[in-house]
């Protein structure tokens, strides 16, 4: 579990260039979390501000696993 539980974190599906990823959200985290990754466990590679843009931008919720949808 995640310290601080649902309130303030969340674990959230999202489909994205036809991949299913999975977001780890955690209020202490920054705005650019950095914590997105395929469902094989790969980390996706949005460290440039241009990247991270383009995955908010396009990136398509399906569910909300657990907790809150921090970054809407």
């Amino acid at each position: 579990m995640l310290a601080g539980g649902p309130t303030v974190n969340g674990i959230i599906l999202y489909k994205y260039e036809g991949n299913e990823i999975i977001e780890i959200q955690n209020s202490l985290f920054s705005s650019t979390n950095q914590h997105q990754y395929l469902c094989d466990g790969t980390k996706l590679n949005l460290g440039e501000t241009p990247a991270f843009t383009k995955f908010k931008e396009e990136r398509k919720l399906i569910v909300v696993l657990y907790g809150t949808n921090i970054w809407k």
